[in-house]
């Protein structure tokens, strides 16, 4: 209905013509117009164009309705305020369209920067994947590490268990030289006692002799 908002009746008073004429106006297609739900809507350009002073000299039409009234002239005002205040209300609300619309594209630039940042990165992790080792051989090292840990484990063990059996070995073998020494300490002692107390009964004996 974009230009098409002029009734008949406010036809009539903007042009200065009866409704029977606006009528013929209709018929002859000198006024565009359009239907919408049973009422009859004007070309809003056509009815100004015809307001603004055209010929009317072919007209033989009867304007005996041509007086306008205070009462008209207010519904008039009315009418032609209320389209001012739906075209001011278009203006605004296109305004607002203007203002989100702007608003989308800075957001969707957003978006498409953010996009061209992730490509950037999915690219450069794929570049790194096919540089890095395969997850496979990676496993098979992991598995081959793990195995040797194990050997070398089992290696400790019996190295530690071999050296404590030669240690408790070489601990027996020095309590056995401990033992001989102490043996030999003793008979020795002994030897000397003896050794000494001959020496010191040789005088007797060497008189209970003679």
């Amino acid at each position: 209905m974009q230009g098409f908002n002029v009734t008949r009746e406010l036809a009539s008073r903007l042009i200065g013509k009866s409704l029977r004429t606006i009528d013929r106006y209709l018929k002859r297609g000198k006024i565009r117009f359009i239907k919408v739900e049973g009422r009859t809507w004007l070309s809003r350009e056509d009815v100004l164009s015809l307001a603004n002073g055209h010929n009317f000299s072919n007209d033989k039409i009867d304007d005996t309705d041509m007086s306008v009234n205070t009462e008209d002239m207010k519904f008039e005002q009315g009418i032609a305020n209320s389209e001012i205040t739906y075209q001011n209300n278009n203006s605004i609300v296109l305004k607002n369209l203007e203002e989100k619309n702007s608003q989308l594209q800075i957001q969707l630039e957003k978006n498409t920067n953010l996009l061209n940042l992730a490509l950037k990165k999915i690219k450069v992790l794929k570049i790194e994947l096919s540089n890095s080792i395969d997850l496979n051989e990676h496993t098979a090292k992991i598995n081959l590490h793990k195995e040797n840990q194990i050997k070398y484990q089992n290696y400790i063990k019996k190295m530690d268990f071999h050296y404590k059996t030669q240690q408790k070995k070489y601990k027996a073998q020095i309590n056995n030289i401990n033992d001989k020494l102490d043996s030999e300490k003793l008979n020795k002692m002994i030897i000397a006692f003896i050794l000494g107390l001959i020496l010191v009964l040789q005088p007797l004996i060497f008189i209970f002799t003679k």
